[in-house]
């Protein structure tokens, strides 16, 4: 178990990291352009909760908002799909929804064990960007697949 901000920041970038080159190895993998036009929005995404998490862990500071985010719920019942040259959009909001649901829940057991202050703060804030991330996703893919 993560013990220390700054372990906890280091496994945090490291996790962002795996989802750029998840996202990037899509790009080339997939065939279907708007799946890699998807993909290649997606990796920037992630590359900019990767510079965020770094920002904090250079300067220490993490931002005191503490913000309940919605969970729309819709990836909950869907299956995960496993990546592949014929990905389509659907199952790439699928994919990308349930890797934030993953980081989310791999973040609360680690809040649920966080004695130091400051370790809760920053679990509870990658919490709700995890769930900020997934809500985002949720949405677009409702409107493309759900209906309006």
């Amino acid at each position: 178990m993560v013990t220390s901000l700054d372990a906890l920041l280091v496994v945090a970038i490291r996790r962002e990291r795996a989802s750029v080159q998840l996202y990037e190895e899509l790009t080339r993998l997939v065939s279907a352009p708007e799946v890699q036009s998807l993909c290649r929005a997606l990796a920037a995404q992630e590359r900019g909760h990767q510079a965020k998490i770094e920002a904090i862990r250079s300067t220490g500071k993490i931002s005191s908002e503490n913000f309940a985010v919605a969970n729309v719920g819709i990836s909950e019942p869907l299956e995960r799909p496993e990546p592949h040259p014929d990905l389509n959009v659907k199952d790439a909001l699928i994919l990308a929804m349930k890797l934030e649901q993953e980081a989310r829940d791999m973040y609360q057991v680690m809040a649920a064990h966080a004695k130091e202050p400051d370790l809760k703060h920053l679990l509870e804030f990658l919490i709700n960007e995890e769930a900020s991330h997934k809500l985002e996703l949720e949405k677009c893919y409702a409107s493309l697949f759900q209906g309006a």
